[in-house]
């Protein structure tokens, strides 16, 4: 979408800043400086007007310089600031027509570095977790509206890999396992899958490869054998890497 762009008004914001020379000069030391900043608030508008964007540039740099926001015939729906044309601090959008957050992120120096969250519309949290230096890292967990645990899903530098554990909506474990990655693709499960029923029984084991899974048992039947040749080779194959992974 394109926007009109309209220049609004020029403000003058000062900044005092301490200097010195050592102590060569302690009057010196504790005299302050005002530096004066030039900025100009920007508004742009959409070609039908049913949206627009304000925010500040630094005059001397041409560069966005302090809030931006962006709105649209609801209101207010996305809020973030700017450090010379990098995003610096916390970006927020919010749900159409209302003041409730959406979702909330930390920038430092234009990459995102630290807690985030999702929300529901009721302000309980849908999903956080943590990123560094633009990618996940860590623990990050899904919640139902009500607050219950949905999921909680390791990553490593912004991949899922690891353990994870799902739940069901009355709190009870619903499967437990680990994820792995190859290539481009994620989730994709590798090495023991458990999976339980709402009451929290054990119900069923798999053993996975890359996404690729058999059951080995299930409380019904027990042991189960190996449904085809692929199943037996996945199953043999992992087998061959738990005992090498013990002895390590």
């Amino acid at each position: 979408m394109k926007f009109l762009k309209i220049m609004s008004f020029a403000s003058l914001v000062a900044f005092s800043v301490s200097c010195g020379e050592g102590n060569e000069n302690n009057e010196k030391n504790n005299e302050k400086i005002d530096t004066v900043v030039e900025m100009e608030t920007i508004t742009e508008y959409s070609e039908d007007s049913t949206s627009k964007k304000e925010y500040q540039i630094d005059i001397n740099t041409k560069m966005k310089h302090g809030v931006y926001q962006e709105f649209d015939e609801t209101g207010l729906v996305h809020e973030c600031n700017y450090k010379q044309n990098k995003m610096d601090g916390t970006e927020k959008f919010f749900y159409p027509g209302t003041d409730k957050a959406e979702s909330e992120f930390i920038y430092k120096e234009g990459l995102l570095d630290g807690p985030f969250n999702y929300y529901f519309e009721t302000g309980k949290v849908k999903q956080k977790g943590v990123y560094t230096k633009d990618k996940v890292e860590g623990k990050l967990m899904t919640y139902y509206e009500d607050g219950t645990l949905k999921e909680e899903v390791m990553h490593i530098e912004g991949v899922t890999q690891g353990p994870f554990k799902e739940y069901n909506e009355n709190g009870t474990l619903k499967a437990e396992g680990a994820f792995t990655s190859k290539g481009d693709t994620e989730d994709l499960e590798h090495g023991l899958l458990k999976m339980y029923d709402e009451k929290g029984s054990l119900n069923k084991k798999m053993v996975c490869k890359e996404g690729q899974c058999c059951t080995t048992w299930t409380l019904e039947d027990g042991d189960v054998s190996p449904s085809s040749k692929l199943c037996e080779a996945i199953i043999s194959g992992m087998s061959e890497e738990s005992t090498e992974e013990a002895a390590k």
